[in-house]
């Protein structure tokens, strides 16, 4: 679908909603502060949230985010992909007086090899909030292949004044069955939310996932503390370090077959505990902005 904006004069088409600034490699809204890393644009390196004075940034939500992709071959080695492995950078921006629009592409680097993923979903930044459509491409079916553990492990360092709201939370913890995860499914739409505050701000990271691909064991399972997962891996988890301050969500893929799998990823603010809470569990359906 699309909106039409068509506005009286051409002024208002140089003031977009979001700025991208290339230069300083950051995303500014009147709500956050988006800095992203140079290779990887979907790993953040400081996300801020405003105050009540717009476009003033105080408050650290999160910092140093990172992913890595462990693949357990049966009766072969573990293989590991960190986010300096995977390039995405942002393409074909399209600002405009709703969002800023911009495509993504995913390039895997293995040794001095460069594969394209051939993955173009669209990362859309509104005033509070972001959301990329992701894109798993699996080339086989992992059972053949992959023992359990398998998946991906997506960590970040909270602010120090960031608090998470489990009470307010719909998401299961690192280790959780399928049945449980399903339990959060209404109709065949499974969506699944992680809610903080900090300051006088709520703020939630929410996965909409198809019940079937839950089914298969593809769920958000949250981590609260990194340290004694890596303890009882044997290995490390982020390039980081210091892993008992950091979080994370691990989605495991060892029981999916051959193909493509999409989902939604937002992360969002909000002042009232009532706009932060709610679900919907319809369609998604996206919208294209464009301004005449």
């Amino acid at each position: 679908g699309y909106f039409m904006s068509c506005p009286k004069s051409a002024s208002s088409l140089e003031k977009p909603a979001q700025i991208h600034e290339h230069a300083g490699k950051k995303v500014l809204s009147k709500e956050y502060l988006y800095s992203y890393d140079e290779e990887n644009h979907l790993m953040f390196r400081e996300f801020r949230l405003a105050d009540q004075k717009p476009g003033h940034y105080p408050y650290l939500l999160a910092k140093k985010s990172d992913q890595l992709i462990l693949g357990d071959l049966k009766n072969f080695l573990t293989l590991a992909f960190d986010a300096h492995d995977v390039e995405a950078i942002i393409l074909n921006e399209r600002p405009g007086p709703v969002a800023l629009v911009g495509r993504l592409s995913f390039v895997l680097q293995i040794l001095m090899f460069e594969i394209d993923l051939e993955l173009w979903p669209e990362v859309s930044f509104y005033k509070n909030g972001i959301h990329v459509p992701m894109v798993l491409q699996l080339p086989v079916n992992a059972p053949d292949y992959l023992n359990p553990g398998s998946g991906l492990y997506y960590t970040w360092e909270p602010g120090q004044d960031s608090t998470f709201r489990r009470d307010l939370s719909r998401i299961p913890s690192y280790g959780a069955q399928t049945k449980e995860a399903l339990s959060l499914c209404v109709g065949e739409r499974c969506l699944y939310k992680l809610v903080g505050m900090i300051g006088f701000k709520y703020f939630a990271m929410e996965f909409a996932i198809s019940r079937g691909l839950v089914s298969k064991g593809f769920y958000p399972q949250f981590i609260q503390n990194l340290k004694p997962i890596e303890g009882s891996l044997g290995r490390e988890l982020s390039r980081f370090g210091e892993p008992e301050k950091r979080v994370g969500v691990f989605f495991e893929t060892s029981q999916l077959n051959q193909g493509a799998y999409g989902w939604d990823f937002w992360l969002h603010t909000a002042e009232q505990e009532s706009a932060i809470t709610q679900a919907c569990f319809g369609k998604t359906i996206t919208w294209r902005s464009i301004a005449l």
